[in-house]
């Protein structure tokens, strides 16, 4: 992982500096900009005694590359992973409705970052990555997320069958998405700690996942698309 990453977008910054202000090593502002919204995060940078930098829109068009950075980034520590031995520690006793997202080698940061929005907007309480052949948390899932990766409880996964077994024992229950399944997830009474597991773009759940499912559910969506 990098040393530094660099996040832009205005509701990815907001929610850095929000949350982890103590990562952010430098601001840069589009001077040019009159946003009111860039104005409010600047007083909050300032605020917070961070180092600002105003410059011309070109620069952090450098920084940035092609992506839409709306007049603000922020050069910071990235966010760690959450090793998934100490969930426990974490999330000693789980309440029925407890809830939780497993993405199974999810490699594009723009769906990472779709599915971790849509996980913040469902209020699901944690989100399990596997750390080989995933997108990461890189600086595009964080602008995609609108910064829902910085506010999110996110674990990290060396082998899914292995963190899948250790959640088991907290009294998770597992329901894989599987374009197969006979069951329509919208019929699935949860009255249990839970969790949502999806697979990759092009194979779905890996056959060991599978395996670990107590069920696979299908969601069901229009023909005219392949898969959510």
């Amino acid at each position: 992982m990098s040393k530094f990453i660099n996040i832009f977008g205005i509701h990815a910054s907001h929610s850095i500096l929000r949350s982890r202000p103590e990562d952010v090593i430098k601001v840069y502002f589009d001077r040019a900009s009159n946003s009111q919204r860039i104005s409010e995060l600047i007083d909050v940078s300032r605020s917070l005694g961070l180092n600002v930098d105003f410059v011309e829109t070109k620069v952090i068009d450098r920084i940035v590359g092609d992506e839409i950075h709306q007049g603000v980034c922020l050069t910071t520590r990235p966010k760690k992973l959450l090793p998934i031995d100490y969930f426990s520690d974490n999330f000693n006793d789980l309440s029925s409705d407890f809830l939780m997202l497993v993405l199974d080698q999810i490699q594009d940061p723009h769906n990472l970052g779709a599915c971790l929005r849509t996980a913040l907007a469902f209020n699901v309480d944690a989100v399990l990555l596997t750390r080989d052949r995933s997108a990461g948390l890189t600086s595009i899932v964080s602008k995609v997320s609108c910064g829902a990766d910085q506010q999110l409880a996110i674990y990290d996964a060396t082998n899914l069958s292995r963190s899948i077994s250790l959640l088991k024992k907290q009294g998770i229950w597992f329901y894989g998405a599987d374009q197969k399944a006979t069951k329509v997830i919208s019929d699935v009474i949860v009255d249990r700690p839970t969790a949502i597991v999806m697979g990759s773009e092009g194979n779905g759940l890996r056959r060991l996942t599978l395996e670990a499912m107590d069920e696979l559910v299908v969601i069901p969506i229009s023909n005219s698309i392949e898969s959510l």
